[in-house]
């Protein structure tokens, strides 16, 4: 039977229902069941259009449906906010959506080009990864495929199924990767083997260009396949990360790019220019700091773990993390992304094009205060991380 875990989240069950067209899911712990969820149960919990909206796309048969299923996500992420849930439970919500779309996208091109005649998996990366998705953003994915790989057999299959794929995101809003972190770039459509290199390389020779990539491809979630080629490739490369002083050095500093928009005597500090001037970037400025700081936090201590939130607990549980600084940093996280939802979910009651940019006098003056508590708290983080002389005990 198709199940369910007892740590799930309640939008992955919805995800496995809607996938598979199933409305009651055995819940198992310790390879036992220990009851039963509903998918009832479950939308008294959600707000209706998302699981509407994932039922919807898996039942779609044209990209045409897709595309416009695609543009009801703005007006989900709307309902979500209203409906007052927390940015951790939203980003999983509107995340189920994009692996929904993906999923239907890579099933679609399977019936058009036929059965993949090797096995591999499609992983997201990035913000659907650890999913914190915000309505649509651009689109970071790979394909890691079996060793059986043989270019001369294999790569027009895999070519044609990633361009479909990357090519129909495009038209359903999860706009092309500026930066080409996508399958349908040859670099990242790649067997297990050559993955494993990718990786060794970044972490025992760390540069700029490795960093970037480091911090886009440490975050990696696989959506369709075989996720046990995942799962090979990711044990060996915690094993290489845990307590590996040199790249995490790196890695550390590399998590310093980006501070809070905090001044020295507490005041906001807004962006200078471009078309944005005036305001807060809550997404680089707010969000960022911490996914960075908590992606350190886990590949020190070789944690698996993929959600900026769960990486902060599991951190506090391997000791990496004081409990203090777990919850000022999970309180922080919450608030901040709750307050660039809302923003959101304002621009989607004006029409406008969804962004991450705050104008202060948007916000209620207890709202200021608590937001300039909440960059503090990511400063004193950041300076604790800057100043370890061993990553063991930072935080």
């Amino acid at each position: 039977p198709i199940t369910g875990t007892a740590d799930m989240q309640a939008s992955e069950a919805l995800l496995i229902m809607a996938r598979y067209n199933v409305r009651h899911l055995p819940v198992m712990q310790s390879g036992q069941p220990i009851g039963m969820i509903t998918a009832t149960d479950l939308i008294r919990r959600q707000s209706h259009n998302a699981i509407y909206l994932i039922n919807e796309i898996h039942r779609a048969d044209h990209v045409d449906e897709l595309q416009t299923l695609s543009l009801q996500v703005s007006n989900t992420l709307y309902s979500l906010v209203e409906n007052s849930l927390t940015a951790y439970d939203i980003g999983h919500a509107i995340s189920a959506i994009g692996r929904a779309i993906t999923v239907r996208l890579i099933k679609m091109a399977e019936a058009q080009f036929g059965t993949a005649p090797i096995a591999y998996t499609w992983v997201a990366a990035g913000s659907l990864a650890r999913n914190d998705q915000t309505a649509h953003s651009d689109q970071d994915n790979a394909l890691i495929l079996s060793d059986e790989y043989d270019p001369n057999i294999h790569q027009a299959y895999f070519e044609q199924l990633a361009n479909f794929v990357c090519d129909n995101l495009d038209r359903c809003g999860y706009v092309y990767c500026p930066g080409e972190v996508m399958a349908s770039n040859p670099k990242w459509r790649q067997p297990l083997s050559i993955w494993t290199g990718y990786f060794e390389e970044w972490i025992l020779r760390p540069k700029p260009k490795s960093l970037m990539y480091a911090s886009i491809f440490f975050d990696l979630h696989s959506l369709y396949g075989d996720e046990s080629l995942l799962q090979n490739l990711m044990k060996g490369v915690l094993e290489k990360t845990k307590g590996n002083s040199i790249f995490l050095a790196h890695m550390a500093a590399n998590a310093l790019h980006y501070q809070p928009p905090l001044g020295f005597f507490r005041n906001l500090v807004l962006e200078k220019s471009g078309e944005h001037a005036q305001t807060l970037n809550m997404k680089k400025r707010g969000v960022v700091p911490i996914t960075d700081l908590a992606r350190v936090y886990a590949l020190s201590a070789g944690l698996a773990e993929i959600n900026t939130q769960d990486r902060l607990q599991a951190a506090y549980k391997a000791r990496i993390l004081s409990q203090e600084g777990m919850m000022d940093l999970l309180d922080a996280y919450e608030f901040i992304g709750f307050l660039r939802l809302q923003h959101q979910a304002n621009q989607v009651t004006r029409g406008e094009t969804l962004d991450n940019y705050i104008h202060p006098s948007h916000l209620s003056s207890l709202e200021r205060r608590h937001l300039k508590d909440a960059f503090e708290v990511v400063s004193t983080l950041q300076s604790s991380l800057a100043h370890s002389h061993h990553l063991g005990i930072m935080g």
